[in-house]
């Protein structure tokens, strides 16, 4: 009773096989169990999914770079050189739009962040030439007004802490409270326009970028402050401008 007992088991344990399976074997039951040709396709995909993502990544680069360049040399009232480097950064990044249509998921990451960046600096470009905001029609061919309006919120959200920068760096140096004010009204008109878009759609685009506007709107209402004390000899510093900018503050442009 004990032996026949322990050979059920084995049997049992063993699927009804007696012994462990040979790996010709469990190919072979592999291949039964499996569509070989359907899970090499997809396997085969996967790769291709991949080596695709490494490449956007790679070519991301350049573009952001010279994106953050340009919104540094707008700083630095080098509009001409600004205008260059997005042309370039332009260039560059349009050669990645076949491989981002082939494969849609790689539109987010690497790819909308160098949008925004692009956004960013084309819009603040625009605003120190014109004193008026692009909308998302004005920046050319690179972002898809369909597929890209989170890339073009981010951009003007992100436009806010440039005009703080450029009015800390404008109070600093020249007292303009016309520039200042100029800054002040634009980033109440961003305020205003990302207030008017309809919920949760808006949240889902901008992220956690929405409470920066209101922030870089306190900001700028505090060098208004500063500035208008200035002009009544209450009060010496407008601002510290150490930290303004990076780049260092604007000079008069190249052009």
């Amino acid at each position: 009773g004990g032996a026949e007992g322990g050979e059920a088991k084995r049997a049992r344990r063993d699927g009804g096989q007696g012994a462990v399976a040979e790996p010709a074997e469990a190919e072979a039951a592999e291949a039964a169990l499996v569509d070989e040709a359907s899970f090499e396709a997809m396997r085969k995909a996967m790769e291709e999914a991949d080596a695709a993502r490494e490449s956007v990544i790679k070519g991301c680069r350049d573009g952001q770079k010279l994106s953050k360049l340009a919104v540094y040399s707008v700083h630095r009232g080098q509009l001409g050189k600004a205008a260059q480097q997005l042309e370039e950064a332009l260039e560059k990044t349009l050669k990645l739009q076949p491989t981002v249509a082939q494969w849609p998921s790689l539109r987010v990451g690497a790819y909308n962040s160098v949008l925004e960046e692009f956004a960013e600096a084309k819009l603040f470009l625009h605003w120190v030439k014109t004193r008026e905001l692009l909308g998302l029609d004005g920046l050319g061919p690179l972002l898809d007004a369909r597929l890209d309006k989170g890339a073009y919120l981010g951009g003007l959200v992100d436009l806010t802490g440039e005009l703080g920068r450029f009015a800390v760096a404008t109070a600093g140096t020249r007292r303009d409270a016309q520039a200042v004010g100029e800054c002040f009204e634009a980033t109440c008109v961003v305020s205003s326009l990302l207030a008017s878009l309809p919920q949760p759609t808006a949240s889902l685009a901008l992220k956690k970028k929405g409470g920066a506007v209101e922030t870089n709107l306190r900001k700028l209402g505090q060098v208004r402050y500063e500035l208008a004390l200035a002009a009544k000899g209450r009060h010496r510093t407008v601002v510290d401008t150490s930290a303004s900018d990076p780049a260092g503050p604007a000079k008069a442009d190249d052009e």
